[in-house]
């Protein structure tokens, strides 16, 4: 029977890639009402990767939040725009034991740590703040796009979804 590649060598490998939007994305209604989900595959070479680029956006929150996701079996590099309080391991490679709050975001290379050849880590345990000039979202997909190497357009940027309902 063949060995399957380490996992981590092959992510390793597709974030080295330039790659590329394939598709189309839309919105599409997630974890019953409170969130928006818009998703797209990623290319690298004209092939599809099976890694998926993916926004959540939540249109009822008061402030802007939304998370900017790289997935491939699991979660592999990710933007939080929300303040959810998060607490960095002590070895963290940045703010080690720091508490983080408002945007930040985890990168592949700060938690490939945490995985192992034949699986991916079930949590980023290690995020980094988000650099303070960005503030809105599509500052913050490009920027996310830039960092993780997905070549985009103006017209592959989401447009976030308006709130629904009155507060």
């Amino acid at each position: 029977m063949a060995q399957q590649p380490d996992l981590r060598v092959v992510i390793d490998g597709f974030m080295a890639a330039d790659k590329i939007l394939a598709g189309v994305g839309r919105w599409q209604t997630d974890f019953g009402d409170h969130c928006r989900r818009w998703s797209r595959a990623t290319e690298v070479n004209g092939e599809l990767t099976g890694i998926g680029l993916e926004v959540k956006a939540y249109p009822r929150e008061g402030d802007l939040k939304f998370r900017t996701l790289l997935n491939a079996a699991r979660c592999i590099w990710r933007l939080d725009f929300a303040d959810d309080g998060h607490v960095n391991p002590l070895n963290a490679p940045e703010g080690g034991g720091m508490v983080i709050h408002g945007p930040h975001y985890h990168s592949w290379s700060d938690n490939r740590r945490y995985a192992k050849p034949n699986s991916l880590p079930p949590k980023l345990h290690v995020a980094r703040i988000l650099p303070i000039n960005i503030r809105a979202f599509d500052a913050a997909f490009r920027w996310f796009c830039a960092e993780t190497k997905v070549f985009v357009e103006t017209a592959d940027i989401p447009v976030l979804p308006k709130r629904d309902t009155l507060i």
